[in-house]
């Protein structure tokens, strides 16, 4: 009779340590993505000066502009480290790199700033956002040793670079949220899905038109991204 009590105790222990088991994605791994990146871009207090006569951009790349947004495949590298933070909850820190460019046109129209009518017309360029990084905490709960559920709370880089020959370029900064789930293959491989939401602003690029020497004109750049993706990664 009195061994009864020991047995219940064993196995309520055993249910115990089987349902809050740590987390199987600890340590060091590495991950690659695949999936759809929608991307927008604005210029913003648009500047320009030609001969002493200035012209504003009024809502340049928006009201008064044709816009671009590119759309298509994203395919994010990542390398991540993550560390049990007791039996139910793990914290990590990641890397992402996206080497996909993004390309946006911008045809931007200026009310004369000159005589107050008409308008000036900016010449149609190219210009794109490349070598992407987002650096992030990554904490996670673990619905099992096999599973769990994260978020991506960080800071995203990026570098604008005009195409229109003026050599302008700006580094971009901000900020990344996401959310995700992951679950194990076998003891090292694993599947995940994820969403991720970044936006990213500049400062101030002040260049000279490559045509028309005397011509100066400023801006800055905004954007975001928003992405999903579906992947495999592998514990080392």
């Amino acid at each position: 009779m009195n061994k009864i009590p020991f047995v219940v105790l064993g196995v309520s222990l055993l249910c115990s340590l089987t349902t809050h088991a740590q987390s199987q994605f600890n340590g060091l791994a590495f991950q690659v993505g695949m999936g759809y990146e929608a991307a927008s871009a604005r210029v913003n207090n648009e500047v320009f000066n030609a001969d002493g006569n200035g012209y504003m951009a009024q809502g340049a790349w928006g009201v008064n502009a044709n816009v671009s947004r590119p759309s298509g495949l994203d395919v994010p590298f990542s390398i991540l480290y993550m560390k049990s933070m007791g039996s139910e909850y793990s914290l990590g820190v990641g890397l992402d790199a996206i080497p996909k460019k993004r390309n946006f046109i911008d045809a931007s129209t200026a009310p004369s700033a000159q005589n107050g009518g008409g308008d000036f017309v900016f010449p149609v360029s190219t210009s794109s956002v490349k070598n992407r990084y987002n650096i992030y905490l990554m904490p996670a709960y673990n619905l099992s040793a096999e599973r769990e559920v994260y978020a991506k709370l960080g800071y995203s880089m990026a570098q604008f670079v005009n195409n229109d020959g003026s050599g302008d370029n700006a580094k971009l900064k901000g900020y990344l949220l996401g959310l995700g789930y992951k679950f194990m293959l076998n003891s090292q491989a694993y599947l995940f899905v994820e969403g991720d939401y970044t936006t990213m602003k500049s400062n101030k690029v002040i260049g000279a038109d490559p045509e028309f020497t005397s011509a100066k004109y400023s801006y800055d750049v905004s954007g975001y991204t928003v992405n999903a993706v579906a992947g495999v990664g592998y514990r080392f």
